[in-house]
Order: structure tokens, then C-alpha cells, then sequence
């Protein structure tokens, strides 16, 4: 009764000897296709996937990024993107900045919509949509909603940023201030946020309301974006997606044609 098994054995053996010399597929593989596991043309884009996922890591892409690029869920250059703003602190392309700053206890300056100047304190709850903030010489927490939220910074870092604050006349003359609709909001394209970053150049970052910053990126993520203010000392901030006015598109495109 073993000669029919074994036979079966010598001629799948024999079968996927000739199906890997004639394709330049590996034995395990040929195998695989032989019983029916998979096609052919799977295991090609198998391989191909997995020879791009080795190459990528040889030249110094992370594992996890390299295989999301490899299976084509993530283009290359995005994935470039990613792993140089890990570099520059920023984890998570969906990190939340203001739930960092709560978690952590850090002191933080906020500049919002309707006010002249920054405030600075402790957040002391952050929830999706609003936070408490616990402003310095303030009885209370109060209440603010993310979207009013135009930067954050250090406190340290306040006099230089102040220093660097511009304002867009056309805009201002809009009366424009927070908004809840998406559809009121502009938010820069990755690929043009990435040629930014690559200039090196700073860009005039203008708000809803007219008032603005010069900043170059250091990074950004899927709200917000890392910018650094350059003045005598140069100072990070971040800003948010949701109070930009589309009049910035003009500005990043003077850096990246």
C-alpha cells in the first residue's frame, strides 16, 4: 500500500523540480504552487513583495514601514517622511499633541481664536473634542474646544514666536474666526507639506482670522504640524490644520513650485 503514496511523492518531488527550474522559483515555493496552496502568479508577487520588504530595510527603513511600502498600502516617499519625523519626535502620524500635553503634565502656551495674545497653564483634562485648560492667574479651569485652538508652544519659547507674528490684511479684512465644518477648512496636501519640509524654508503659516507665523516644518501628522520659528533663538511650536486659511497654499507654493 506505501508504493502509490511514495509514487505520488517521486512525481510531485519531479513536478515541482521542473516548475522551479523553469520559473526561478524556490523548491518550497514550488511545492506550495504544485499543491495548490497558491498560484503561481501569488507566489511571484510574494517574492517580489518580500525582495522589495529586504531591500527597503537594507537601506535603512524601519520594519513596519518598509512592509506597509512593500505591499503598497504606503508610498515610499510618505514612509520617508514618517521615519524622519520619528527622528524629530513625533511617534504617531495620528498623535494627539494636546492629549500629550495633558498626559505628560507639561506647561503649555496656547493661542486661540478670539484672543489677543497667548495664555499660558496646564491642561488639565482632554477629551476628543474640548480640554480643560488651567490658565496661570486663573481661579478655575475652563473649558476650551480644540478647534479654537490655533498653536501650542513651551512658555519658553513665547517671546520668540511672539516676536515672529504676521498678519494678512486680505484675510484679516474676511472676519473669519474657529470653525466646526470641515468644509470651512484647509488642510495641505502630505506631498506639498513634504517638498516644504525638504526646502528647509520657513513658510508663512496664515490663520483663519488673518494673524500668522513664519515656521519652518519639522514635522506633521494627520491634525497638526511641528514647526520651528526661527528668530535669534529658534523656537518649536505646533500649529493646527483646522485653523489654517487656504491663503497658506500660496505661501507653500512659492517653496515648492
Amino acid at each position: 500500500m506505501r508504493a502509490p503514496l511514495e509514487n505520488n511523492k517521486d512525481a510531485e518531488r519531479r513536478e515541482a523540480q521542473d516548475l522551479a527550474e523553469r520559473t526561478g522559483v524556490p523548491l518550497w515555493g514550488a511545492f506550495r504552487v504544485i499543491r495548490g496552496e497558491l498560484t503561481l502568479n501569488e507566489l511571484l508577487k510574494s517574492m517580489m513583495r518580500r525582495e522589495k520588504f529586504q531591500r527597503l530595510q537594507k537601506n535603512g527603513l524601519d520594519p513596519d514601514l518598509a512592509g506597509h511600502v512593500a505591499s503598497g498600502s504606503l508610498p515610499q516617499w510618505r514612509a520617508t517622511v514618517l521615519q524622519d519625523m520619528r527622528v524629530a519626535g513625533r511617534a504617531k502620524f495620528t498623535r494627539d499633541r494636546i492629549e500629550m500635553a495633558w498626559r505628560e503634565n507639561l506647561p503649555t502656551a496656547l493661542w486661540a481664536f478670539g484672543q489677543e495674545d497667548w495664555v499660558s497653564g496646564f491642561i488639565k483634562r482632554a477629551r476628543t473634542y474640548d480640554f480643560m485648560f488651567d490658565a496661570v492667574n486663573t481661579s478655575e479651569p475652563v473649558s476650551i474646544f480644540k478647534h479654537d485652538v490655533k498653536m501650542l508652544c513651551h512658555p519658553d519659547d513665547l517671546e520668540t514666536i511672539r516676536s515672529q507674528r504676521r498678519f494678512d490684511k486680505r484675510v484679516l479684512t474676511e472676519g473669519l474666526g474657529a470653525s466646526r465644518d470641515r468644509k470651512d477648512r484647509y488642510r495641505p496636501t502630505d506631498q506639498s507639506l513634504s517638498n516644504a519640509r525638504s526646502s528647509g524654508e520657513s513658510v508663512r503659516w496664515v490663520f483663519r482670522d488673518g494673524s500668522g507665523i513664519d515656521g519652518r516644518i519639522l514635522a506633521f501628522g494627520r491634525w497638526d504640524i511641528d514647526i520651528v520659528v526661527m528668530a535669534d533663538a529658534p523656537a518649536p511650536a505646533t500649529l493646527f490644520f483646522h485653523a489654517l486659511h487656504p491663503a497658506t497654499a500660496k505661501q507653500i507654493q512659492r517653496l515648492t513650485g
